[in-house]
């Protein structure tokens, strides 16, 4: 009775896994993330040594500026989760470490990011983070342990500052020819300090980590995770026939017979790295690991099953940011090697429909080059899927996109979005294949992928029978293999359901009735917007004050505008009674945790709409989330609207100009514009992610409000205009 009960709870445990969610951030956002930069600059401004050198004083004043703004704009990009459970968890194996040292506990803040780099890294100001990749990757609780120790002596030391000032003074050196060196070599000069800090790091993280109760073998291993980062998550064995049936069948030499063997080499050669090599991090930490006794020690002090738990959970979580990257070599062969252990989890097969989707739209849009790897530099069996899929003919690619996808179809019946890109794969092989489509047969493939030639003669075999062969063997070389792949639909062909499918796809292909060109939707009229909407979320508005020429942003300035650019864009919505809801990270407090979850997701989706051009249009591989949001706030379109302003720098033309004008200063301020702005908006179809709104405006002048604010109630104002039947 036992052993049934426990069946039971394992399947419905797999049952319950397989319906995933995506890490969210929870309860009150940190100071970390409402606090504005300025105000953090100012408060770190306490911290600048007095009683050092000015120029020392000035450059200290630099890096809390530059460092304070550039972690906020990480904090505030929306892929920085807080109080979620890696974060947690985290956050309480670096409790254990710093058992003994309640004050600089007390200064640090632990939180994660949505990357799938094998990473970790602490700032200045106390504020750790860890990439999801990196807890995907490590092996027991004890690697993740010394990593934070690592990290923690980082912030303890202070590096990042003392790296900046040395930088500077390296900097200020070579330009008075002191440091007779070339530029690379100043390059050079500056990781040798970083080196220096890393080994300090590691030296001072083994004094922490060694005060604790974790298993001592850990670093060996964490130095593994590290070497081995670029790896997927696992080498599991593939063959094209996984792809394959009775029906689809590929060309045998799709199959890479001889693999690329993971090395086991290291480069010791750290000349011109920031960090020493693994080689000498690992006898280093060796000489000082084999003073000391390991009995006793555990590769867990808080729990290993939340540990593994929280692996797997960072695994799949992995496959998202894969998709979100285009890194659909990765996510189809991670989700592939995850099928090892969960062969019927939908969520794994919808990930591999999504990358092999992206692949098919890549390629069908000449998109792929940029993200294409070659099999001859990849390492491990993921070497076979890059063969397998540079190798496929584009129509071979949307032939087997579509039959895995359409074979998924009931199992995802519910699922909009996962019809919508069953849909968009027809409508591309009818679109882009279509003389290749006539090829397709109903019925099965003619012969099995493991004899796709005909049988070869034996030796007594007759001069017709060696003939017969030898036609037959001519035949299908000049055929091609492809015949196999033209039976790929063979059985699809056969259901009224798939045929109505293609119907329609050639009737939008032969009428042309593209979403854009549509009279419906048309938003045009008079060479002026109308979208006639009376609510819409805008998303992110920001403005950007730079330097004379352009050449750098006024941190303190833009922070401090962009207030004041919100509150106008605000007012212009109250005067034209748009209803406005407004998602802005600057402006979050600490019970907006919601709008914050809700930010991340359209960020990321926005991101994926400005990678697409005007002939290349990919559904976002978070769309069931935004169809969601469009439903959450009862909108139809996002809007995203900003402003650049600089000024201009002097130029001779000034120089004449206020010579010739010296009696009318006021008429050459009036003709001469002294810097200029740009103001631009684009809104955006929250289902289908296409542009129903677009403008770039110019102004030769700098930061002036009035017309600032006149153009962004221009916008505003289109949004809300109906267009004239």
């Amino acid at each position: 009775m036992k052993i049934y009960l426990t069946l039971a709870i394992l399947f419905f445990a797999q049952l319950l896994f397989c319906q995933y969610e995506p890490f969210d951030s929870k309860g009150d956002i940190p100071k970390d993330f409402t606090t504005y930069s300025y105000q953090k600059y100012k408060k770190e401004l306490e911290n600048v040594d007095r009683k050092s050198k000015r120029r020392s004083r000035k450059n200290q004043k630099e890096f809390f500026l530059e460092s304070n703004f550039g972690i906020d704009d990480l904090l505030q990009s929306g892929y920085v989760m807080f109080n979620d459970p890696v974060s947690e968890y985290v956050t309480e194996i670096a409790n254990v470490l710093l058992e003994n040292e309640p004050e600089l506990k007390g200064k640090l803040r632990f939180y994660t990011v949505r990357s799938s780099s094998v990473n970790a890294f602490a700032t200045n100001q106390g504020v750790v983070i860890v990439n999801m990749g990196l807890i995907a990757q490590l092996k027991n609780e004890a690697q993740l342990a010394f990593i934070l120790a690592h990290e923690i002596s980082h912030f303890k030391e202070q590096h990042a500052l003392k790296f900046y000032l040395e930088s500077k003074e390296i900097d200020r050196q070579n330009s008075r020819n002191i440091l007779r060196r070339k530029k690379f070599e100043n390059t050079l000069t500056k990781n040798q300090f970083s080196k220096e800090q890393e080994s300090e790091a590691d030296e001072l993280g083994l004094e922490l980590f060694l005060k604790s109760k974790y298993n001592l073998d850990a670093v060996k291993g964490a130095f593994d995770v590290l070497q081995y980062a670029y790896l997927p998550l696992a080498d599991v064995t593939f063959n094209k026939s996984y792809f394959e049936d009775e029906y689809l069948v590929f060309k045998e030499d799709y199959h890479l017979n001889t693999i690329n063997p993971i090395s086991t080499e290291v480069d010791e050669d750290d000349e011109e790295s920031t960090h020493p090599s693994l080689p000498k991090r690992r006898i280093a930490a060796d000489n000082i690991i084999r003073k000391n006794s390991n009995e006793g020690r555990v590769d867990y002090v808080i729990s290993e099953s939340r540990f593994k738990e929280l692996k797997k959970r960072a695994r799949y979580e992995l496959l998202e940011y894969q998709l979100r990257d285009y890194a659909f070599y990765e996510s189809l062969y991670n989700a592939y090697s995850l099928q090892k252990e969960f062969p019927e989890d939908l969520h794994l097969k919808k990930i591999i429909a999504k990358s092999l989707y992206g692949f098919t739209k890549m390629r069908n849009a000449r998109q792929f080059s940029d993200y294409r790897l070659k099999h001859k530099k990849t390492e491990g069996e993921i070497g076979r899927v890059v063969y397998f899929i540079n190798e496929l003919e584009k129509f071979e690619m949307n032939a087997l996109a579509l039959r895995y996808a359409y074979s998924l179809k009931e199992e995802f019946k519910d699922d909009v979005v996962f019809q919508d890109m069953i849909k968009d794969l027809c409508q591309d092989m009818v679109n882009k294949h279509s003389k290749k489509l006539k090829k397709f047969k109903t019925g099965k493939a003619p012969n099995s992928a493991n004899s796709p030639l005909p049988e070869k003669p034996d030796e007594d075999a007759s001069d017709e029978e060696v003939k017969k062969y030898e036609e037959l063997l001519k035949k299908q070389k000049e055929e091609g293999y492809n015949r196999y792949t033209f039976h790929g639909l063979g059985d699809f062909l056969e259901q009224d359901h798939f045929n109505a499918m293609v119907d329609d796809c050639k009737d939008i292909k032969e009428k042309k009735r593209e979403w854009e060109e549509s009279d419906d939707n048309n938003t045009i009229k008079n060479g002026e917007f109308a979208l006639g909407e009376n609510k819409v979320l805008l998303i992110n508005p920001f403005y950007v004050k730079l330097n004379r020429n352009f050449q750098k942003q006024l941190l303190i300035k833009t922070e401090k505008a962009q207030m004041k650019f919100n509150e106008s864009i605000q007012k212009n919505a109250d005067r034209l009674d748009l209803k406005l809801t407004v998602i802005d990270p600057n402006n979050f407090t600490k019970k907006d945790v919601e709008e914050f979850n809700d930010f991340k997701e359209i960020q990321e989706w926005f991101g994926h709409q400005m990678n697409m051009e005007d002939d290349f249009k990919m559904i976002a591989f978070n769309q069931e989330r935004i169809n969601a949001l469009t439903k959450k706030y009862n909108v139809d379109t996002f809007v995203w609207t900003g402003v650049m302003t600089g000024k201009k720098g002097k130029n001779s033309f000034d120089v004449i100009g206020k010579l010739i004008f010296n009696q009318f200063s006021w008429l050459y301020t009036m003709i001469t514009p002294k810097g200029e702005s740009i103001i631009f908006s684009l809104a955006l179809d929250s289902e289908t992610g296409r542009a129903r709104m677009g403008s770039f405006d110019y102004v030769p002048y700098i930061d002036h409000k009035d017309i600032i604010k006149q153009r962004t109630y221009d916008i505003l104002s289109q949004v809300k205009k109906k267009r004239k039947r």
